[in-house]
């Protein structure tokens, strides 16, 4: 009961986030969703897919936007070689 308090005004402190700004609520839920696949952040990326779902978004959508996400990572962890430790 308790984790899913904190669960819960995760969410609530997420959604005050996305909240303001010129771009829309949906556009940016899925920009935090893509971003924080892109940097590992597994914390972040399930907060924001429970926002994605409270919000209405699609699996769809959100799916998409984890592809790109992942794709992001992996080219520049990857391709580039930004982040090898051993270029």
């Amino acid at each position: 009961m308790f984790a899913e308090a904190i669960a819960d005004k995760l969410i609530d402190v997420g959604q005050e986030v996305i909240r303001n700004g010129s771009l829309e609520v949906k556009s940016k839920i899925l920009c935090a969703i893509s971003s924080s696949l892109a940097s590992y952040c597994t914390h972040c990326h399930g907060q924001f897919v429970a926002i994605a779902r409270k919000s209405g978004l699609t699996e769809e959508e959100i799916g998409e936007a984890e592809a790109i996400g992942l794709r992001m990572r992996e080219r520049c962890a990857n391709e580039s070689g930004l982040y090898r430790l051993n270029p």
